[in-house]
């Protein structure tokens, strides 16, 4: 029996900081991604924890159920080589949204690019819909072209990118559109075997440097905003001000 565990592991990672954040009431926009925090403010550091930010719970719930449908290519490609990718598609997913971002902000300095730096993400939807757009490539799935999207609903390999897409994008109403599109761009890039030169010992290298990165970067490690620090926070400046 096949354990899954590179998708083992990443529902581990989502569940115990999905619990963690909703119990604890924590302010997601401390580990969140921005282009403002990671580009602007050089906090590197979001790049490791920004894709555990979740306490939407529809938000969690359909990432948790694509992590899992997507166990078979786990199978299929073997635990290194899907962890490779995953990474790669996070990575080259997130790239890609700061460099639309950075395009909308040398071309329009207004209100509309502030917005556009300041929007917060966390960027685990964007690696679905770049499995999603990887499987449309896959021999086995031109066999037999049918995936189950959230494992149990059957859908032609070609149209799931689309229909789940639209899905987070309706049901899940903090989702970031670029995200999303970018994901699907990263899918496209490695289909088209433009990461095909990336190594699993680049991988490892890479995740030691992602590691010294996050130590030496600014603001780390994070200041969690909590309910009971929001709660103290207010007591203190209620004071204050009856004091003055």
């Amino acid at each position: 029996m096949y354990i899954y565990p590179v998708t083992s592991l990443l529902l581990l990672w989502q569940s115990t900081c999905f619990g963690l954040l909703r119990w604890y009431s924590i302010d997601t926009s401390g580990i969140s991604l921005s282009y403002e925090k990671v580009v602007t403010e050089r906090e590197y550091w979001r790049l490791v924890f920004g894709w555990l930010s979740h306490v939407d719970v529809l938000h969690f719930a359909i990432n948790a159920i694509s992590i899992w449908a997507n166990r078979h290519l786990e199978l299929y490609y073997g635990s290194l080589e899907f962890a490779k990718r995953t990474l790669v598609l996070y990575l080259c997913s997130n790239l890609i949204h700061f460099a639309i971002i950075y395009r909308v902000s040398v071309s329009n300095r207004g209100i509309v690019s502030a917005g556009f730096r300041k929007a917060e993400w966390n960027g685990f939807s964007a690696i679905i819909l770049g499995w999603a757009v990887i499987q449309v490539e896959q021999p086995i799935w031109k066999v037999d072209p049918i995936v189950y999207l959230l494992d149990f609903i059957p859908l032609p390999a070609y149209a799931a990118p689309c229909i789940l897409f639209t899905m987070i994008q309706v049901v899940v109403w903090n989702s970031s559109l670029l995200n999303l599109v970018s994901g699907i761009l990263a899918g496209y890039f490695m289909n088209i075997g433009l990461f095909d030169w990336f190594t699993v010992y680049y991988m490892f290298c890479l995740l030691q440097w992602m590691v010294v990165g996050c130590f030496l970067s600014k603001g780390f490690p994070p200041r969690f905003d909590t309910a009971h620090v929001r709660h103290q926070r207010r007591a203190l400046e209620a004071f204050g001000s009856s004091v003055v």
